[in-house]
């Protein structure tokens, strides 16, 4: 099954103000205000491909419903309707360029160019001390003699790699990590006293750890995505 094109975030938008209204049923494709019935079907059809909409067939006769909308009922923004926003809102470099313009300039205007800067070198400076207290973790420490050259990194991936290397450390202490498969889906058996993975099956021992090669393994895949989704945006 070929799935729809993408429609513009004009209908989108449309329809799901209308959707908002209640349940849309395809034969009253007018009340979204859009005037062409294959465009309202095409980006229904689309809408639910994308997961964010359910779908109920009584005959010939389609119905479809928001499954978890952008906001609540106060206006404020819903954690389970955030994948709205890449629906709904177009985000391209020229957009994010203009925000960060106008916040700079709100910046200059309310705080003046001395402050600003006294803010980024504090920030900077909280970020560095982080970072030290990172880099002296004995088991980052550990982690950075297994990385060539792990100088040379920049501050944001070798940030991102002590972050998640402390948390797999802290998965691993706790027993929440699978040694063999590296699934976080452990199951704690009450009566035997005991974790066991729910993928694999295995069972936890005390000796059980996960080692360097499988965390850099993880962290290499996790730097992979961010990537990829930072340039697919």
């Amino acid at each position: 099954m070929v799935r729809p094109r993408r429609p513009s975030y004009k209908t989108c938008l449309l329809v799901y103000k209308r959707l908002l209204e209640g349940p849309l049923w395809l034969e009253d494709w007018q009340s979204t205000g859009i005037k062409s019935r294959s465009t309202v079907n095409n980006v229904l059809k689309w809408l639910y491909s994308k997961g964010l909409l359910s779908r109920k067939r009584e005959g010939h006769k389609i119905m479809y419903r928001i499954k978890e909308p952008l906001h609540n009922s106060d206006g404020i923004l819903r954690t389970e309707g955030l994948p709205w926003l890449e629906v709904l809102y177009k985000d391209n470099k020229r957009e994010r360029r203009k925000r960060r313009t106008f916040i700079i300039k709100y910046l200059r205007k309310y705080l003046g160019k001395e402050e600003i800067k006294n803010l980024l070198l504090e920030s900077t400076k909280k970020i560095f001390d982080e970072i030290d207290y990172l880099i002296d973790d004995l088991d980052n420490k550990e982690l950075l003699n297994n990385i060539p050259d792990w100088e040379k990194i920049s501050i944001s991936d070798l940030y991102t790699i002590l972050s998640f290397n402390k948390m797999l450390t802290i998965l691993n202490l706790h027993r929440q990590i699978c040694p063999y498969c590296l699934s976080l889906r452990m199951v704690y058996d009450c009566e035997r006293n005991e974790y066991v993975c729910s993928i694999c099956g295995h069972v936890i021992n005390d000796d059980d750890d996960i080692t360097i090669e499988q965390r850099l393994k993880l962290i290499r895949k996790f730097l992979e995505f961010c990537r990829a989704h930072d340039n697919s945006h």
